[in-house]
């Protein structure tokens, strides 16, 4: 989320002589260090160390600014963060209400909660987790042994939740949401396992009166078997939430406050989340407008370049044009020169040629043939200009100058 700032070299100059450096760096929203190695790869003279502790009259005067070397300074640029990108400061600690109180045993528990428990029962168990059907269960990693605990939580978050208005909902792309404020975002909870190396199995006895054979079966074996034990450590989050630093995602157990003792920070966090995705919705939003608006300027500066080019060569065509036609009409003065010295039939002929020659130069001289087209400045109307168009097959006398 950054932006770019540009000076040109002349107005640079001016400010870094009208105000104390750490000043406009800090205007900028850049460092000192930045601003004074800026300019000097523009050529750009600073004031010299303790030249604002001076008094007005003291202080050194103001040099000429030399000549650019490189072209490339005229315009000094800056990468700085751009604040209006940023999303709003949100409430870091909300407001927590009563603590949500979650039930010794799982009674009368919510529907999503109710499905979630009838998909572990048949659901396998790899690497210590439940491996949770997540379109049809919440999102859930847990061990067995704290599947209980874990429903209860969830159950208790869920039930306070829609009583403040939320909505819940598992859906098809195995994510379980929470919708609070029109906002909707992700839910999950976690168990921390415990990883522990098993030793190999040992071989297989040999049987005696057999020769000896190498285990082939061996290689084929894993180098290291692993058990995972439960931790009952669980951590709730809120997933999405990435591009915002002021709202808390995550709360987790610890040995001195379990997550029963959190829920109610928990369900106080879902209104931040909510507001922060609202900020970030509409500053996207500002965002794609003004990029769209970039979009049409940059079109219609690529039309106006066309249309240019087109007046230009149009121009450059009738300039040659006329310079064709006065070249032939010197050319018809010289026959007509020529016929007198000819019989009369070849006269004759010659001023019948000379007539049509007349005639066809007119054709081809724009200032005869149709000279209300040359003024028309009006851009076409039933041909779309762009960028592309812009690169014509023949150039006009601008393009091959710069060139």
């Amino acid at each position: 989320m950054h932006k770019t700032v540009e000076f040109q070299r002349e107005d640079l100059f001016a400010k870094v002589w009208a105000v104390p450096l750490l000043k406009l760096a800090q205007s900028i929203g850049v460092s000192d260090v930045a601003l004074a190695k800026a300019c000097r790869r523009a050529g750009i003279p600073l004031p010299g160390r303790g030249h604002w502790a001076k008094s007005e009259g003291a202080r050194r005067a103001k040099p000429n600014l030399p000549a650019l070397k490189n072209p490339y300074y005229q315009t000094v640029r800056f990468m700085v963060a751009d604040a209006t990108l940023l999303p709003l400061p949100v409430q870091r600690k909300p407001e927590k209400g009563a603590p949500i109180a979650v039930p010794a045993h799982l009674d009368a528990p919510h529907a999503l909660v109710a499905r979630t428990l009838k998909e572990a029962a048949k659901a396998k168990v790899e690497q210590g987790y439940i491996q949770l059907d997540r379109q049809r269960a919440l999102d859930m990693r847990v061990s067995p042994d704290t599947l209980d605990r874990t429903l209860r939580l969830i159950d208790a978050l869920i039930k306070a939740s829609e009583a403040q208005g939320h909505r819940w909902q598992v859906t098809q792309d195995a994510k379980t949401t929470v919708t609070v404020d029109g906002q909707t975002f992700h839910f999950c909870v976690r168990e921390k396992l415990d990883r522990h190396e098993l030793p190999p199995p040992p071989p297989p006895p040999r049987l005696p009166k057999h020769r000896w054979e190498p285990d082939l079966d061996a290689l084929l074996r894993p180098r290291h078997i692993y058990e995972w034990t439960s931790t009952g450590k669980l951590s709730i989050s809120i997933d999405g939430l990435w591009f915002v630093r002021t709202v808390q995602k995550n709360w987790n157990d610890t040995d001195r406050t379990p997550l029963e003792a959190k829920l109610h920070e928990v369900l106080a966090g879902f209104a931040p989340a909510a507001a922060a995705i609202q900020i970030q919705r509409d500053e996207q939003e500002r965002r794609r407008k003004a990029e769209a608006e970039r979009a049409i300027q940059r079109e219609e500066e690529a039309r106006r370049r066309a249309h240019q080019q087109q007046l230009r060569i149009r121009l450059v065509r009738a300039t040659k044009r006329w310079e064709q036609a006065q070249r032939l009409r010197d050319f018809c003065s010289a026959v007509q020169a020529q016929l007198e010295a000819l019989p009369s039939e070849a006269q004759a002929s010659g001023q019948a040629w000379l007539q049509w020659a007349l005639e066809q130069i007119d054709l081809l001289d724009p200032l005869q043939s149709n000279l209300p087209s040359l003024f028309d400045l009006a851009p076409p109307k039933d041909t779309w200009l762009s960028s592309s168009s812009s690169t014509l097959p023949e150039d006009d006398w601008w393009t091959t100058r710069r060139r």
